[in-house]
């Protein structure tokens, strides 16, 4: 089954015209090639930012929590605002959780902390240009 005939238009992708919430789906299944990845440990700290690729303009980022971790479902705190996060302020996500970064400057501004003391968690990001 083709999956382009769901999808808009190459010529009518963009802001104007399509959803921000499915930028990166759309992205990728319209052939948005992976440009890079990265593992980066997320503990409690300091608050980590990304390593982004040149071309690089939408991350998919899942967590895995620490096995030992209290509080699986919320291990980690963000922000994509340029605020770094803390322990205690921050957006949460948790284990196998995931999170879509859909622009440039939100990729420049992303930062992670975790929340439990000495515990580290795993981020796996995949770029898509």
């Amino acid at each position: 089954m083709a999956l382009s005939r769901y999808l808009p238009a190459q010529d009518s992708f963009d802001e104007t015209t399509l959803s921000k919430d499915n930028l990166l789906l759309i992205g990728i299944l319209r052939g948005g090639k992976c440009v890079g990845h990265e593992n980066i440990d997320v503990d409690d700290t300091a608050a980590v930012s990304l390593t982004i690729p040149g071309t690089a303009s939408f991350a998919l980022i899942t967590i895995e929590a620490d096995g030992t971790a209290a509080t699986p479902s919320k291990c980690v705190r963000w922000y994509m605002d340029g605020n770094s996060p803390t322990a205690a302020d921050g957006m949460p996500l948790g284990d196998l959780g995931t999170l879509e970064i859909k622009n440039a400057s939100d990729l420049a501004n992303f930062e992670i902390i975790g929340i439990e003391v000495g515990k580290t968690h795993k981020m796996r990001v995949a770029y898509y240009a």
